[in-house]
């Protein structure tokens, strides 16, 4: 009878720790996952703040290129009138403003270099935070085996004693 309650005190100290095992690794996962999205949130917001910045930065690209193709036509009807000398000075210009667009081409190319980097990154920090998960995991599992070790030890100890109080006790009544 003894016995049987041992094992049932045995079997209740397991769901016991198994329950509060159970808790602190979804505690834990809890916490992961806020982590991530917390982070994941910020990424995000980044990502949004940065898009807005490249929606204004080409908006006043388009209104800049707007208002300097709507010059360059007011000149050239001007300078169409004008003598052949003012149409040398015409050339330079509009060369000028070819190599502005260039400029802004390179600008677009750069933004776009930007953009891929930043999602290259992101997908980086991503994937370190998996192997983190995963990490903690193995961690996880070691801690339970380690646990479990001790637990036995424990209760083979818990049994070796009562024995050896037992065969005392049987020695002494007879």
């Amino acid at each position: 009878m003894l016995r049987h309650l041992q094992e049932e005190t045995v079997a209740r100290s397991i769901e016991v720790l198994e329950e509060r095992f159970a808790r602190r690794l979804a505690e834990e996962l809890g916490e992961l996952r806020k982590e991530f999205y917390l982070e994941l949130s910020k990424v995000w917001k980044e990502i949004g703040k940065l898009r807005g910045e490249m929606v204004e930065r080409i908006e006043g690209l388009r209104s800049e290129m707007k208002t300097e193709i709507e010059s360059l036509r007011s000149e050239m009807e001007r300078l169409r009138t004008e003598t052949f000398s003012r149409i040398e000075s015409l050339r330079s210009d509009i060369e000028s403003l070819r190599s502005d667009m260039r400029d802004l081409r390179s600008d677009m190319e750069s933004l776009r270099s930007d953009m891929e980097r930043l999602r290259t990154e992101t997908f980086s920090k991503i994937e370190s935070l998996r192997s983190d998960m995963e990490s903690l995991r193995s961690d996880m599992w070691s801690l339970r085996s380690d646990l479990i070790r001790w637990m036995f030890i424990f209760w083979v100890g818990q049994f070796v004693a009562l024995a050896g109080i037992l065969i005392a006790f049987l020695r002494l009544l007879g």
